[in-house]
């Protein structure tokens, strides 16, 4: 029971309020100041991962997901892994349905059966009577194509939203299930509309002193009516992510960061050393209940993103699933798009790139069809990814002169197009090509970059900090790219050993945006393996600023 006094005697970060960037790119990734969720998730790497699964435990690993997939530091993921893999061994029996969302992490990033094993014995139990666990219900819904379960996940959410002792986890709950939640389902507004209630009165509710939450029942290590903080970092977590999910009105957001910097003022303590000490006592009690410290790391890496998740506030990036459409066969038997989708969390995904446009407030939605101006034009940012050929997709879509027609007709209009190709051996050209060269830009198939076995360094590219749409010095990683020949009205803006890997093209009012390699995609960005001197995310993360800067002023 190694974890059971976490908060008071081991959780120590350093206070960081910004950001100290490289001065150069060989080591940008291994100089960045780590934010207050790392700081704490590193504390809790340093002790080793679970023994056994306790209360509280699924909101530790949530918050520990969180961390990983805000900074791609792959500790915590192994942390996680490692948690979850000690108790399944070990032969606990899972009963809580809030279990399930580590397991549906680690089996959507491994595609190992175990893990959705596990997950869909949780999944067959019936929604228990407590709120805890109805979002894993709604994502199992949506992993696993059920959409006839978000009715019934609808109606127990009803059937429960006027239990003021369970506030807190009604927030956390319904902000999450919205995120899985299908679009076209009747029922969404309705959940919307809960949350929105629930939101006002949390509002309403906020200490105006300190700017947090009393706890709404007896819980370990604090009295009814106490300032509490874990109700105070759920409530924190949910009003700024419903805000960046545009699912509240963008006021909450500095209600739920008055809460958070009342989290810190009340429950932190300075130590001698600089650093800083937080503890559900106040800074100088013990807890026994892993909650606290899931549910700070969740409202701190919601809170890290306050400063930027308004910036792409009603905006959708689309991303092609038609010249990419890949399909596989998962755990459950089904047919399912993967490589370069939002929703693929495995190596060959682009599930990172896509929470990275979500923390800038970009709604992701994906085009299964040709690409017509209607289905263009409620979107502001288009994504194409290797266009499939016959040895990855028996059936492949090719780019044809009506699709190039429609596409380029929908950039002129204002609309910022990425293209990103592959090599020679894995990517179609000649049909990718006549969209391309409608702004000046062509894709040679060579193949650059070659990488042998595990040695990385040979797919490294130097960003330096005044390239483009780059603001600091980065290291990035491209492996087997094909190179760019760019004219008029292209220009290049990125070149590596003579090559032109990124290009920009204006076009009309829109922008063009071409490289050689779709270089974001899991297996690049989400730190499991490359060295972490490459910082592919953290690239990735200014080229989607870039991106969100580019869409025309309405």
């Amino acid at each position: 029971m190694k974890f059971l006094r976490l908060l008071a005697a081991s959780v120590v970060f350093v206070v960081v309020t910004g950001t100290t960037w490289p001065c150069c790119a060989e080591n940008s990734a291994a100089t960045t100041v780590r934010s207050r969720s790392q700081q704490a998730a590193d504390t809790i790497v340093t002790i080793g991962p679970l023994d056994s699964w306790q209360p509280g435990d699924e909101l530790l690993l949530q918050g520990m997901g969180a961390v990983w997939q805000a900074t791609a530091s792959p500790s915590y993921y192994e942390f996680i892994k490692q948690s979850v893999d000690r108790v399944l061994s070990g032969g606990a029996t899972l009963i809580d349905p809030s279990m399930g969302e580590p397991l549906l992490l680690l089996y959507g990033a491994t595609g190992v059966a175990k893990y959705y094993k596990a997950a869909t014995a949780l999944w067959q139990r019936d929604i228990s009577e407590t709120y805890t666990g109805i979002s894993f219900y709604a994502e199992y819904a949506k992993t696993f194509q059920q959409p006839e379960r978000f009715t019934i996940i609808a109606q127990q959410i009803s059937g429960r939203s006027r239990r003021p002792q369970d506030a807190g986890g009604q927030a956390m709950e319904l902000v999450d299930t919205l995120s899985y939640f299908p679009s076209d389902n009747p029922q969404r507004d309705r959940l919307a509309a809960t949350f929105k209630q629930l939101a006002a009165t949390i509002k309403q509710q906020q200490d105006p002193t300190s700017g947090l939450w009393r706890a709404r029942r007896e819980a370990k290590g604090g009295n009814p009516g106490e300032l509490d903080l874990l109700t105070s970092c759920l409530f924190v977590y949910a009003l700024e992510k419903g805000v960046r999910l545009a699912y509240l009105p963008m006021s909450y957001q500095q209600v739920g960061r008055r809460g958070y910097a009342g989290i810190l003022r009340r429950f932190a303590r300075t130590a001698a050393d600089g650093s800083t000490v937080v503890s559900a006592a106040g800074g100088d009690g013990e807890t026994s209940d892993h909650a606290p410290m899931g549910a700070y790391l969740l409202a701190s890496t919601e809170d890290e993103m306050a400063d930027t998740a308004l910036l792409g506030h009603g905006k959708t990036v689309l991303l092609d699933a038609w010249f990419n459409s890949q399909k596989k066969q998962n755990a459950a038997g089904q047919t399912v798009y993967f490589h370069y989708k939002w929703e693929d969390l495995a190596d060959s995904g682009f599930s990172f790139f896509g929470n990275a446009f979500l923390s800038y407030g970009v709604k992701t939605d994906t085009l299964y069809t040709a690409p017509a101006m209607a289905s263009l034009s409620k979107a502001q940012i288009y994504v194409i990814a290797s266009p499939d050929i016959p040895i990855k997709n028996p059936h492949p879509n090719y780019m044809s002169a009506q699709d190039a027609d429609e596409i380029a007709r929908w950039v002129g209009r204002g609309g910022v197009l990425v293209m990103m190709e592959n090599d020679g051996k894995n990517a179609e050209f000649e049909h990718f090509n006549q969209l391309s060269e409608r702004f000046g830009i062509h894709f040679n198939p060579v193949v650059n970059n070659k990488v042998p076995g595990q040695d990385f360094e040979p797919g490294r590219l130097l960003v330096p900090a005044d390239a483009a749409m780059f603001l600091h010095a980065h290291k990035i990683f491209m492996k087997e790219i094909c190179s760019i020949t760019a004219s008029a009205p292209a220009r290049s803006t990125l070149t590596w050993e003579s090559n032109t890997v990124m290009a920009v093209a204006n076009y009309g009012k829109g922008t063009v945006l071409a490289v050689v390699d779709p270089w974001l995609y899991n297996e690049y960005t989400d730190g499991r393996k490359l060295p972490a001197s490459f910082d592919n995310l953290a690239a990735g993360k200014e080229v989607i600023r870039w991106l969100i800067q580019q869409v025309p002023a309405r």
